[in-house]
C-alpha cells in the first residue's frame, strides 16, 4: 500500500513538470533597429533559428512587423515550453549583419523584451551591436508610507553608464536597463550590476550599491524605496557658544 502510493506521488510530480514545461503562450519584444546615427531602419530583415541551428524558431517566418509611430518593430509570436534560446539575425543592404544569442520567455505584453540593434555600413570598421533590455520598476515612499512624486531615478552600471527617469504622479517609475548574457558551465546566466540612487529635494539621498538586475520573466524586476526625511541643523548662540539643533 506505501509503496503504491509513493509512486501514484512520483506519477503526479512528473505529469506535473510535464505540463509545466510545455507551458505555452506568447514572447513579445520591441526591436529598434537604426543605423551609426541613430536614424530608425525600416527595411530590416530578420531570421529568428533554433540557435545555430537551421531550423527556425517560431512556426512562421514573418513573425515581426514594422511599427511607424515608434519607429520600431514588434514581435509576437506564440512559444510552447515557457523558455527558448533562440539566434537572432539582423541585416539590412548595404549594413554589416548583427547577430546574437538571446534567451527568451513567455512574456506580459504590456513589458516586452526591448532589443536596440546599431547596424554599421559595410565600409565601416566598427562592428554592428546588439543590446537586450528590461525594465526595473517600483515606487517611491516618504516615512509615512505617502507617495513620493518626481524623485530623481538613476541606475548606473558597471561601466559608468547611466539610465534616468523621475517617478510620476502615482510615485512610479519605469527604467529600461540593459542586461549581459553569459554561460558559466552548463547553466545560462542574464543579469547585471547596478547602482541604484534616489533624490528627493527635501530627503536624504538612497544609494543601493550592487543591485542585482535581470529579466524576470514577468515583464520587470520591482523595487521599492522608502526616503528618509533630511535633517537640518540651526545655529543657535547661547552666551559665546555656538550649539546646534536638529529639525
Amino acid at each position: 500500500m506505501h509503496r503504491t502510493l509513493c509512486l501514484i506521488l512520483l506519477l503526479i510530480c512528473f505529469i506535473a513538470v510535464q505540463v509545466r514545461s510545455q507551458a505555452c503562450g506568447y514572447v513579445y519584444a520591441r526591436i529598434h533597429v537604426s543605423d551609426s546615427r541613430g536614424a530608425p531602419i525600416s527595411n530590416a530583415r530578420f531570421e529568428f533559428l533554433a540557435n545555430e541551428k537551421k531550423e527556425w524558431a517560431f512556426h512562421g517566418r514573418e513573425v515581426v512587423r514594422w511599427v511607424e509611430k515608434d519607429s520600431s518593430y514588434f514581435l509576437s509570436e506564440g512559444m510552447c515550453g515557457g523558455h527558448r534560446q533562440v539566434l537572432v539575425r539582423v541585416s539590412s543592404d548595404g549594413f554589416e549583419e548583427a547577430r546574437k544569442v538571446v534567451d527568451l520567455d513567455l512574456r506580459n505584453p504590456a513589458r516586452p523584451y526591448v532589443f536596440r540593434i546599431t547596424l554599421n555600413r559595410k565600409d565601416s570598421r566598427v562592428e554592428s551591436n546588439f543590446a537586450t533590455y528590461s525594465f526595473l520598476s517600483g515606487r517611491i515612499f516618504d516615512a509615512n508610507g505617502a507617495l513620493v512624486t518626481l524623485a530623481k531615478v538613476s541606475a548606473t552600471d558597471a561601466s559608468g553608464k547611466k539610465y534616468f527617469t523621475e517617478s510620476d504622479g502615482n510615485g512610479e517609475y519605469l527604467l529600461e536597463l540593459s542586461y549581459n548574457q553569459y554561460e558559466s558551465g552548463s547553466a545560462s546566466f542574464r543579469e547585471a550590476i547596478y547602482t541604484i540612487v534616489v533624490e528627493k529635494e527635501g530627503f536624504k539621498r538612497s544609494v543601493m550599491k550592487d543591485f542585482v538586475f535581470v529579466p524576470s520573466q514577468f515583464g520587470e524586476m520591482r523595487y521599492d524605496v522608502a526616503l528618509e526625511v533630511q535633517s537640518y541643523s540651526h545655529p543657535v548662540v547661547v552666551g559665546n557658544r555656538v550649539s546646534r539643533f536638529k529639525d
